[in-house]
C-alpha cells in the first residue's frame, strides 16, 4: 500500500485495553505512549465504530486528535492515517489494523480495499488460531482423561494388590469402583468361573435380592439339576452365558467385535429383535434396565468371566466406551490369571505345610506350580521378564528373549543395568516403583531396537515384575493421522475458499465434506448435507449413467461435463462439473472432489444467442425477397379476379376464388416475416396498457364468442404508464390470445391479467388449454416452430421481437392444465 509505517492491534480482553502487537517502522516512545491503559483506543487518538474506516489526510488538520497524541505521531514521522477496526460475527472488537503516511495522503480506492482484505485476512488467522488452540485443549484434556482412567483403573490399587498377593476380592472390589466412577452407571458387578457356574464374586449397586436372584447362570432340568453339554460343560442361560460362552454374533448392533454385549435401550431391543437373534432368552430381572453391557473377561482368547454393567437410564453407553471396558477385561483377566498362579503356589506350599510331606515331595509340588506359572507366562502375548531386589534378572518369557534377540539363559543373573545401554527413562521409572512401591506406567524407544514400548512395571517384596509391549506401529499410525488432519485442515481452507461449489463423496456419492460454495450454491448447510447421497439430495440430471463416469474417474483420475443440479428452493442450475480422484491418505477407499460451476445464465445466453442469430437469418431472407414476391403475387392476383368476372369461367368461379384466398394466405405470411424483418425500434411512447387491453376486448370478445368459449379480463388500478408501440402490442396480444383459443377445446378460457410486481408491470395471458409439449417450450421464438397442422411458426417469434423492442422479457409457465405467457415491462420514467 506503499505506506511508511503501520500497526496492528488486539483487544486486551484481561484489561478491555486495544494494545499495539505488531508494528512497522515505529519507536518506543510511540509504542509505549498508546499501549497505555487510557489509550483504549486507536493509534491516533480515535475509537471506531463498527465497519468504519478512519481516514486523516493530515492530523495537523483533524480536530479530532488530541494535543497529546498529535505530538506524538508528529515526533514519530507520522502525518496521515488509514484504519479499519476488526470485528467478529457478534460485533465484538477484536482489533485495528492502521497504516501511516509521513506526508499528507488521501488513500484510492484499490488501497482502501488492500486494507479491508488485509482486515478479512486477520480476522481468518485470528479464527484459525483460536480453532488451533480449541483442538490443542481439547487434545490435553483427552489426554489427560486418558491418563487418568489408566491411572485409576491400571493403578496401585487394582494390580500392585493383585500381584503382590494381597486381598484379592478387596482389588476386584476397589476395581468395579473404578469402572462404576467411570462409566458413573448405577450398578457394577463382576462373575468369576466358580465349580463351572459363574456366580457374582464383588458387586455394587445390585440389590441383595438380585444378587440372590440371578447368581447362578447353569440351566436346570424338572428335577433342578444342572444341564450338560455335549462339550462336559454346564449349559449357561440368559445374554451372559452367551458372553462367556462366546455365543455372539458380530454382525449384529448388540455385539461388539471384542465378545461384548451392550444396549442403550433394553426395552426397545427386546421389542424389536425376534428371540433368535438374542441368540436365547433374557432374564425379566435385567430387563428392568435400560443400559445394560457384559464385558469378558479374558486371559488371551480363553473368557472367565465377565463384567456386568446395569443402568436405567438410556444411552450411556458408546463403541469407545465398551471398546475401554474391553481393553480392561482383558487387563483384569491378567491379573486374575496371576493370582490364580500365586494362590495355587500358596495353596500347594499350604498343603505340603499341613501334611508334613517330605522335601522332595514339597519339590516335585513347587516344580509343578513353578511349570504352570511358566505355562501361564508363556502364554501371555506380552514381553515380561523379573527382577529380584538386587536388578538382577530371574525370569525372561520367550517374547521378550525374542524381542531383544537373547538367550534367557545368558541372561538370567545378570543385573539389568549392565545390559542396558541406553537407561533412560527405564532407570527413573523402575526406581520410583521400588522407593515408592507404586506401579509404574510409561512409553519409551526400546533400548536394544528402534522399536517404542508401552512398559508396566509392578513392585513386590520379591523385586519387580515387568510387562512390556511394541506399539511401534501404533506410534506410527498416531503419526499419520497427524499429518493427515494437518493435510486435511490445509485442504478444507483452500476448498472454502474457492468461489465454485465445492464439495467431497465416495464412489457411492455419499457426501463427506460441503464446502462454503456449495452451500451459498445449493442452499443446504454442512450439517444438512453430510452423510447424504450427493446425486439423491442434488436431484442430479447426468449425461451419461453414473457408474460410467465413476469408472473413467477411477482410470484417468477425472471426469468433466455438464450436470444438472436441483437447489434446495427447487431451482434447477446447470454445472459445468469437475469431478477428480483422491485416494485416501491412510489407503482406505477413494474419495472424489466434486467442483462445479455455475453455468446456467451462460447457458441461456448461448441458447438466446442462437435464437436472435435465427431470427436475424429469418429477417434477411424476409427483407431479401417479400417485395420480390409480393409484386408479381399482386399482379397474379387482379388478372383471377377480371378472369373469375368473365361468364366464359363462370364455372370455375369457385375455383378462382381459392386461388386468390391461398395467394392471401402467402400475402399473410409475407407480412409476418417482414414484421419479424423489423430491425429498427419502434417509435415508443408513454401509454396505459390497460387501455390498449380495453380497446381489443370487444374485438376478443368476439372471437370468443364465435368459437363458443369464454373471454375476460382483470385490471390493476391505477396502473402506471410505460413506453408503447400500441399497434405492436395490439399485435402481441392479438397472436397470444388468438394461441390461447386455437389450444383450448369446448368450453375453453382464456384470461387477460395486468398487475404490479416489483416495480414492472406485467401483462399476463392465461389459458385453460393442453399446455405446450416440454421439447418445444426450450426453443419457443424460434421461426417455423409450431404445433399446428396449419400454422406458420411466426406468431411467437413475432411476439419474442416486438417485446425485445419494449426492453420487455417473456416467460411462459405450461402445464397440462393450460399455458401462461408472462410479459414484464419496464416503467416509463417521468
Amino acid at each position: 500500500m506503499e505506506a511508511d509505517r503501520g500497526t496492528l492491534q488486539l483487544l486486551d480482553e484481561s484489561s478491555d485495553v486495544i494494545r499495539i502487537i505488531a508494528h512497522r517502522g515505529l519507536d518506543h516512545s510511540f509504542l509505549s505512549y498508546f499501549n497505555s491503559p487510557h489509550k483504549s483506543q486507536t493509534a491516533c487518538g480515535l475509537t471506531p465504530k463498527c465497519c468504519e474506516h478512519i481516514i486523516i489526510e493530515d492530523i495537523t488538520q483533524n480536530s479530532f486528535v488530541d494535543s497529546q497524541s498529535l505530538e506524538v505521531m508528529l515526533a514519530a514521522g507520522i502525518r496521515s492515517m488509514q484504519s479499519i477496526p476488526i470485528f467478529n460475527r457478534t460485533g465484538q472488537l477484536l482489533g485495528i489494523l492502521s497504516t501511516y503516511h509521513r506526508t499528507p495522503h488521501q488513500p484510492d480506492t484499490k488501497s482502501l480495499q488492500l486494507l479491508d482484505l488485509l482486515a478479512q485476512q486477520t480476522l481468518d488467522i485470528f479464527k484459525h488460531t483460536q480453532a488451533e488452540e480449541e483442538m490443542r485443549e481439547n487434545e490435553e484434556r483427552h489426554r489427560a482423561l486418558t491418563k487418568e482412567l489408566l491411572k485409576e483403573i491400571e493403578g496401585h490399587r487394582l494390580f500392585s494388590e493383585l500381584i503382590g498377593l494381597q486381598d484379592f476380592k478387596k482389588a476386584l472390589s476397589a476395581a468395579i469402583t473404578s469402572i462404576r466412577n467411570i462409566t458413573k452407571c448405577q450398578a457394577i458387578a463382576m462373575r468369576l468361573e466358580d465349580g463351572g457356574d459363574y456366580p457374582y464374586f464383588v458387586w455394587e449397586g445390585f440389590t441383595e435380592e438380585f444378587i440372590l436372584q440371578e447368581k447362578s447362570l447353569c440351566a436346570k432340568d424338572e428335577m433342578n439339576n444342572r444341564i450338560l453339554c455335549e462339550n462336559g460343560q454346564y449349559l449357561l442361560e440368559c445374554m451372559c452365558g452367551n458372553v462367556i460362552r462366546g455365543r455372539i454374533n458380530p454382525s449384529m448392533s448388540f455385539f461388539s467385535t471384542g465378545g461384548s454385549f451392550w444396549s442403550n435401550s433394553t426395552s426397545e431391543l427386546v421389542a424389536q429383535t425376534p428371540r433368535e437373534n438374542l441368540q436365547g432368552k433374557m432374564r425379566g430381572r435385567c430387563c428392568a434396565y435400560e443400559s445394560v453391557a457384559l464385558v469378558p473377561l479374558k486371559i488371551k482368547e480363553k473368557i472367565i468371566g465377565l463384567i456386568q454393567i446395569n443402568d436405567s437410564r438410556k444411552n450411556l453407553f458408546t463403541k469407545e466406551m465398551i471398546n475401554y471396558l474391553e481393553m480392561l477385561g482383558e487387563r483384569i483377566g491378567a491379573a486374575v490369571s496371576h493370582w490364580w498362579v500365586h494362590k495355587k503356589l500358596e495353596n500347594t506350599i499350604d498343603e505340603l505345610h499341613a501334611e508334613n510331606l517330605v522335601r522332595i515331595e514339597a519339590q516335585k509340588k513347587a516344580a509343578f506350580a513353578y511349570d504352570q506359572i511358566h505355562q501361564m507366562l508363556e502364554r501371555i502375548t506380552d514381553g515380561f521378564f523379573a527382577l529380584d531386589n538386587e536388578w538382577r534378572y530371574t525370569y525372561i518369557n520367550s517374547v521378550a528373549e525374542k524381542f531383544w534377540f537373547c538367550n534367557s539363559q545368558d541372561m538370567l543373573g545378570k543385573k539389568i543395568w549392565d545390559c542396558l545401554t541406553n537407561v533412560q527413562p527405564y532407570y527413573d521409572e523402575y526406581h520410583k516403583a521400588k522407593k515408592e512401591n507404586t506401579a509404574v506406567h510409561f512409553e519409551a524407544k526400546s533400548a536394544s531396537t528402534d522399536a517404542w514400548l508401552e512398559v508396566h512395571a509392578y513392585p513386590s517384596p520379591e523385586g519387580l515384575s515387568i510387562y512390556f509391549r511394541d506399539i511401534t506401529e501404533h506410534k506410527a499410525i498416531e503419526q499419520k493421522e497427524l499429518e493427515y488432519r494437518k493435510l486435511l485442515e490445509e485442504q478444507i481452507l483452500l476448498l472454502n475458499l474457492d468461489p465454485d461449489y465445492t464439495f467431497i463423496h465416495d464412489l457411492n456419492g455419499k457426501i463427506s465434506f460441503w464446502g462454503q460454495g456449495a452451500a451459498r450454491g445449493y442452499g443446504w448447510t454442512e450439517d444438512e448435507a453430510l452423510s447424504k447421497i450427493s446425486h439423491t439430495l442434488l436431484k442430479t440430471q447426468f449425461p451419461i449413467p453414473i457408474a460410467s463416469i465413476n469408472e473413467e474417474v477411477v482410470a484417468k483420475g477425472k471426469w468433466v461435463g455438464e450436470l444438472i443440479h436441483t437447489t434446495k428452493d427447487h431451482k434447477q442450475v446447470t454445472v459445468r462439473s469437475c469431478w477428480l480422484l483422491r485416494k485416501n491418505i491412510r489407503g482406505g477407499s477413494q474419495e472424489i472432489i466434486e467442483i462445479d460451476k455455475d453455468i446456467t445464465e451462460e447457458k441461456k445466453i448461448q441458447e438466446e444467442l442462437g435464437r436472435l442469430d435465427t431470427m436475424k437469418l429469418v429477417s434477411q431472407i424476409a427483407a431479401g425477397i417479400s417485395h420480390e414476391i409480393r409484386n408479381p403475387m399482386t399482379t397474379v392476383r387482379g388478372y383471377l379476379q377480371l378472369l373469375a368476372q368473365k361468364k366464359n369461367y363462370s364455372e370455375e368461379k369457385s375455383k378462382f376464388k381459392l386461388m386468390i384466398e391461398e395467394l392471401d394466405r402467402a400475402n399473410q405470411i409475407i407480412a409476418e416475416f417482414l414484421s419479424l424483418a423489423k430491425n429498427k425500434a419502434a417509435p415508443l411512447a408513454a401509454h396505459d396498457l390497460n387501455e390498449v387491453i380495453r380497446t381489443l376486448s370487444p374485438l376478443l370478445e368476439a372471437d370468443a364468442a364465435s368459437q363458443a368459449k369464454s373471454f375476460r379480463t382483470h385490471l390493476y388500478p391505477n396502473l402506471p404508464n410505460i413506453l408503447l408501440n400500441t399497434n405492436e402490442i395490439r399485435q402481441l396480444i392479438l397472436n397470444l390470445v388468438r394461441n390461447g383459443f386455437e389450444a383450448t377445446g369446448i368450453n375453453g378460457k382464456v384470461s387477460i391479467l395486468t398487475y404490479l410486481e416489483e416495480g414492472q408491470v406485467v401483462l399476463t395471458i392465461e389459458d385453460n388449454g393442453c399446455g405446450i409439449p416440454a421439447d418445444i417450450v426450450k426453443d419457443l421464438g424460434t421461426p417455423f416452430l409450431s404445433t399446428k397442422a396449419s400454422g406458420t411458426g411466426l406468431g411467437i417469434p413475432t411476439c419474442y421481437n416486438i417485446a425485445r423492442r419494449h426492453n420487455a422479457a417473456i416467460t411462459v409457465n405450461t402445464h397440462e392444465e393450460g399455458t401462461t405467457f408472462y410479459i414484464q415491462f419496464p416503467v416509463a420514467k417521468t
